[in-house]
């Protein structure tokens, strides 16, 4: 059993001095803790019981979301073929594996943050692919009745399972086939780039909301 009878830092590093018996002090070097050897490096600053990584924390949120994107998207449109599911889970493999604690706490040495960063990008770019191909796809689903567009009434019209992209280079709205409480779903497409939306029966283009709003809002109608 340990017992501590300082009560300040100046007692404790005094205690620990006297009881030294002029032996030096343990050290530690290299790219794991405390990270002494490249400070003020701001990749490798120590905060708390955590490493900001923060370059390897961005790679790793964009990679996840946009494979959580790509997956979404893929389950509501049908027809997927076995190259796009295993593309798909390419994507989704690639892009977790930043989920692991080294990754998320960055509480691990450089070489392995390098190779998780790599990782990342590279289920980012995966999941976007994925994401291209299932869109491509809901595009071009069969619309199955007449759809029309006023700016009194905006789309009018049953819905057949259309499925078009809301804003460009944000999102689309795909039709659930599974009749869950809500019968449209959104997915985030695309983050940062632009899309021409046109209407997959006619390639028209189509009018948009706002490039921004909070919640969940689709085109008038749907």
């Amino acid at each position: 059993a340990f017992r501590f009878a300082w009560s300040t830092p100046a007692e404790y590093f005094a205690a620990s001095a006297s009881n030294r018996f002029d032996k030096p002090l343990p050290t530690r070097s290299g790219s794991f803790l405390p990270y002494a050897d490249n400070w003020p490096v701001s990749e490798n600053a120590w905060v708390g019981s955590f490493v900001h990584r923060r370059e390897l924390k961005r790679a790793v949120i964009a990679s996840s979301t946009a494979a959580l994107d790509a997956g979404s998207l893929a389950a509501l449109v049908p027809n997927a073929n076995d190259v796009e599911r295993i593309e798909t889970s390419r994507a989704a493999r690639a892009s977790y594996l930043g989920l692991h604690h080294d990754a998320i706490t960055g509480t691990c040495p450089k070489s392995v943050a390098d190779d998780f960063t790599a990782w990342a990008r590279k289920g980012e770019a995966l999941a976007r692919d994925a994401t291209a191909r299932s869109a491509a796809r809901a595009l071009q689903c069969d619309v199955g009745a007449e759809h029309s567009w006023t700016e009194e009434h905006g789309w009018t019209g049953s819905d057949g399972g259309a499925a078009r992209l809301r804003e460009p280079g944000d999102a689309v709205a795909v039709h659930n086939p599974t009749g869950w409480f809500l019968p449209y779903a959104e997915v985030r497409l695309l983050v940062g780039r632009r899309v021409k939306v046109v209407d997959a029966r006619t390639g028209r283009a189509v009018p948009t909301q706002e490039r921004r709003t909070d919640g969940v809002r689709f085109l008038n109608g749907l």
